[in-house]
């Protein structure tokens, strides 16, 4: 009795261990998710931003193949060579899955057949203009009046196209009135935040031929009706003009006036009269104090 029974179990695992056998010996389609790698990344291509990071594959084989397939590092390889700028993508053709030798499997397909999307960008190189950046309305007139140039006028600038794209140009820093009086000067350029190559990173700026000179005006009057006096009676004045100019000019050129608005300190602002040619760069004291005399 006891024999029989060893029997039958012996049987019974015979028979699980045979289902099993055959089981895993049958064929079966299954749906993984391969994770996706890129390979041969053209020079100068920045890193692909990938759409989806895997590809639904049909696999056609055996069981026991396919449940040890499931636990391996096994992706799909994206050739890029095979990139199609204009659609952005690889065609389902090219698609690569290297598969270890000891798996057998039957077939082995994206599903559904469709092409894989990438977004990626290539480095590119395109010149944008420069523009000057005034510090006030009255630099800015006086470069232009007399005649202030700069170079360079284009900047080239290296990076990825979508980058790119947003630079419409390169403001500088404020050109202010000690770059114009000044024999070389230089102006640095605002950069890009974003990681881009600039060919240059400061433009120069060329006086006009003539001679650009700057002086300094001491004990220049301030000009008050006779019933009124200023504290102070004198202020200096410095200007910026021709060489030919400033040579001949003396205080009596420049005319110094204190505003008829008073203050809330109790000064008055300061007005100035000098040629047109001239620019002012700056004066001292800027208000006095107007006394009534009696």
């Amino acid at each position: 009795m006891r024999k029989t029974r060893y029997l039958m179990l012996i049987s019974l695992l015979l028979a699980i261990l045979f289902w099993i056998f055959f089981r895993f010996l049958q064929t079966q389609e299954v749906v993984y998710n391969l994770p996706v790698t890129i390979t041969n990344l053209p020079t100068g291509m920045s890193s692909p931003r990938l759409i989806q990071k895997s590809i639904p594959y049909l696999i056609r084989g055996k069981v026991f193949d396919l449940l040890l397939l499931k636990n391996s590092e096994i992706s799909v390889e994206l050739d890029m060579k095979y990139y199609d700028s204009e659609s952005k993508s690889i065609p389902w053709e090219y698609f690569r899955v290297d598969l270890p030798k000891r798996f057998d499997v039957e077939e082995i397909t994206p599903y559904p057949e469709k092409d894989f999307f990438i977004e990626t960008d290539m480095l590119t190189s395109r010149n944008v203009p420069v523009k000057l950046v005034f510090d006030n309305e009255e630099v800015k007139a006086y470069f232009t009046e007399k005649g202030f140039s700069y170079t360079p006028k284009l900047v080239e600038l290296t990076g990825v196209e979508s980058v790119l794209d947003k630079i419409e140009r390169l403001n500088t820093v404020p050109v202010t009135n000690e770059h114009l009086m000044s024999d070389f000067a230089t102006v640095q350029l605002i950069l890009p935040l974003e990681n881009v190559i600039v060919s240059v990173k400061e433009i120069s700026i060329t006086k006009p031929e003539r001679d650009i000179i700057s002086k300094t005006f001491s004990l220049v009057p301030v000009v008050t009706n006779v019933k009124q006096s200023s504290v102070p009676r004198w202020i200096s004045v410095r200007v910026i003009g021709p060489k030919a100019l400033m040579d001949t000019l003396s205080v009596e050129h420049l005319v110094v006036k204190p505003d008829s608005l008073v203050q809330k300190d109790g000064l008055r602002k300061l007005m100035l009269e000098f040629p047109s040619e001239l620019m002012l760069l700056e004066y001292s004291p800027e208000k006095v104090q107007i006394i009534e005399r009696k």
